[in-house]
């Protein structure tokens, strides 16, 4: 059982610079990005759909810029879309521009270099490849709260689908280099299909849980300006007015669940979650 106490910040929404400087002053951000080497932003860009389906470009630039303030750590914008290519996802949906104008790098995590993680612990996959580049910084969630048709709902943990790729997905392989260091290289994938769809087989929850006890974000910070009701690819917004934010991620979905009117029980992810990746009760949230 965990023992060490979760809290959960937020506050109301007034300007994107203002807000985020109040998160950032409450989980006293610049102290704890004082001992990493990287910074890691993992946006959720499942499609090339716009904002609120995906992360707001400007949330993510605002982000950056706060930490530019008091750091030169290099900073990585990671992502591996399930429902198009996700380079075609950065170009379409602004991140080329952030890369660009604050110099920080794009990385598809699809075609990133893979390493076989086994634990037999999880649920369903007690074997799974994840990018090598995720266990090099500090990995932090940059997800949107929505309803979602497979999971109920979707924010932190969700976020994480984005690290997997499916096995039928992959086209083309760095043959060599698995056979020698056996790492998985994956130089093409097909157009068609979901790349994330082998996990709705296998177990939407249980993978959820899975994929967060190989590499759960060390924190998140959630932009809960405007959700999204009925389909996580196409229902309606949902006014909220605040951004949230916490160093649990079962603790910030338990409690953007309850906004949306869902009790956290009726989410098997987060019951197969608590009191192991987080605390999806008993957390403290703090208005700031």
């Amino acid at each position: 059982m965990m023992k060490s106490k979760s809290f959960v910040f937020e506050t109301n929404f007034d300007k994107l610079e203002t807000s985020l400087l109040r998160i950032f002053e409450a989980m006293k951000m610049q102290e704890v990005l004082k001992k990493e080497k990287r910074i890691l932003l993992k946006p959720n860009l499942t499609t090339n759909l716009p904002y609120p389906v995906t992360t707001d470009p400007k949330f993510v630039k605002q982000i950056i810029e706060i930490i530019r303030n008091f750091s030169d750590l290099e900073i990585i914008i990671c992502e591996g879309s399930g429902g198009c290519d996700t380079k075609r996802a950065f170009e379409e949906l602004g991140y080329e521009e952030i890369s660009k104008e604050f110099g920080v790098k794009l990385v598809d995590l699809n075609k990133e270099e893979r390493v076989k993680l086994r634990n037999e612990r999880a649920l369903k996959l007690k074997e799974v490849w994840l990018p090598k580049i995720l266990f090099s910084g500090y990995l932090i969630s940059l997800p949107i709260p929505k309803e979602h048709s497979s999971a109920l709902f979707t924010c932190a943990l969700k976020n994480q689908f984005g690290i997997y790729l499916s096995k039928k997905a992959i086209k083309e392989y760095d043959k060599e280099k698995f056979e020698r260091e056996e790492i998985l290289v994956v130089k093409e994938i097909f157009e068609k299909g979901w790349n994330k769809g082998e996990l709705h087989s296998i177990g939407v929850h249980e993978s959820i849980f899975d994929l967060n006890l190989y590499r759960k974000p060390d924190a998140v910070i959630c932009d809960g300006r405007i959700g999204v009701k009925g389909h996580e690819l196409g229902g309606e917004e949902f006014k909220i007015g605040r951004i949230f934010s916490s160093f649990d991620p079962v603790a910030i979905d338990s409690y953007l669940a309850s906004i949306f009117g869902i009790d956290w029980k009726r989410i098997k992810y987060l019951v197969y979650s608590n009191s192991i990746l987080g605390k999806a009760e008993n957390f403290e949230v703090k208005k700031v």
